[in-house]
C-alpha cells in the first residue's frame, strides 16, 4: 500500500511493456488513478511474461477497470486477476462477461466487494456457460442473491471448470440455500464453496446435509457466520462424520470441542463463529 500517484503507476506500466522477467505483481490499496489504468493496461496488451496481477481496493472505477479488462482481450499470458473492491458497477460487468467470452487464459478472478448489477452479473453467468478455462471465481460481499441465485445454480448443474467459488457475505436465504444445494448434488467439478457470513438457519441443515449422499468432489465448504443454532449444526457435522470426513476450521487447523467432531476423511467442513440460539 503506497497510494501510488499519476507518475509512479505510469511508470509501473512503462516499465511493464518492457519487463520479460517479473511474474507476479501487487499493486492492492494504491489508489491508481485513471491514467496510470490505461498505461497498465497498454502494457498488459504487450506483455508476455505477468502471470499475476492483483489491483485490489484501487477505487479504478468503471474507466479505470474497463480499460484493465478490455487489454486481456489480447493478453495470453495472464492467469490470475484481482479487482476486488474497485467501485466497478455495470458497465465494467458487461466488459469482464465480454472477456469471459473470449479469453482462453485467466483461470482466477475477483471481482468481490463491488457494485456490479444483477444485469452485469447476469452477463457474466451466461459468459461461463462459454467459457471453459475459469476456475477459480470471487463474487463475495457482491450482493449476489435472488433472481441471480437461480441463473448461478443452473450454471453449476452444467459447468465443468469452475473448481472453487467464493459466494460469502451475500445475504444468501434458506431458499437461495435450497437453490445451492440442488446443484451440488448434480455437479461433478467445484471443489471449494465459501458460503460464510449468510443468512442461512436451521431450516437449510438438513438439505446441506444432504449433499453428501450424493456430492464426493466438494472437499471444502465455508459456512461460518451463519444463523445455525447448535442442533443444526450437529445435524450438518454428523452427516459429514458419517461419512468419515473431517471437519476443519476456515484457517484449515482441525477444530475442537464438544460442538465439532473430527474423523480423518477428505472434507474440510467450516462452521466455527456461526450463532447459536
Amino acid at each position: 500500500s503506497n497510494r501510488l500517484g499519476e507518475l509512479a503507476g505510469e511508470a509501473i506500466g512503462d516499465l511493464l511493456e518492457v519487463n520479460e522477467t517479473l511474474i507476479s505483481l501487487d499493486l492492492q490499496f494504491n489508489q491508481i488513478p485513471v491514467e496510470a489504468s490505461e498505461t497498465i493496461a497498454n502494457a498488459l496488451i504487450v506483455n508476455q511474461t505477468l502471470i499475476t496481477l492483483c489491483l485490489g481496493h484501487n477505487q479504478l472505477s468503471d474507466e479505470g477497470g474497463a480499460m484493465i479488462v478490455k487489454s486481456l482481450e489480447k493478453n495470453m499470458t495472464l492467469t490470475t486477476l484481482d479487482l476486488g473492491w474497485n467501485n466497478l458497477s455495470e458497465a465494467s460487468g458487461e466488459v469482464v462477461a465480454k472477456l469471459l467470452k473470449v479469453n482462453r487464459t485467466l483461470t482466477v478472478l475477483t471481482l468481490s466487494g463491488n457494485d456490479l448489477t444483477s444485469t452485469a452479473m447476469e452477463a457474466i453467468i451466461d459468459a461461463l456457460k462459454i467459457n471453459n478455462t475459469l476456475t477459480s471465481l470471487d463474487l463475495e460481499y457482491s450482493n449476489f442473491s435472488g433472481p441471480l441465485m437461480s441463473a448461478m445454480t443452473n450454471l453449476l448443474k452444467t459447468n465443468e471448470t469452475l473448481c472453487k467459488l467464493n459466494l460469502g457475505g451475500n445475504r444468501l436465504s434458506d431458499n437461495d440455500g435450497e437453490l445451492i444445494a440442488d446443484a451440488l448434488k448434480i455437479n461433478r467439478t467445484l471443489t471449494l464453496l465459501d458460503l460464510h457470513s449468510n443468512e442461512f438457519t436451521d431450516c437449510i441443515a438438513r438439505t446441506i446435509a444432504n449433499v453428501f449422499e450424493f456430492n464426493y468432489t466438494l472437499d471444502t465448504v465455508h459456512l461460518e457466520n451463519n444463523q445455525f443454532s447448535e442442533q443444526g449444526r450437529a445435524i450438518i457435522i454428523n452427516a459429514i462424520d458419517t461419512q468419515s470426513r473431517t471437519i476443519w476450521n476456515r484457517r484449515g487447523t482441525e477444530a475442537s470441542g464438544a460442538a465439532l467432531l473430527v474423523r480423518k476423511g477428505p472434507v474440510r467442513y467450516g462452521l466455527h463463529s456461526d450463532q447459536i440460539n
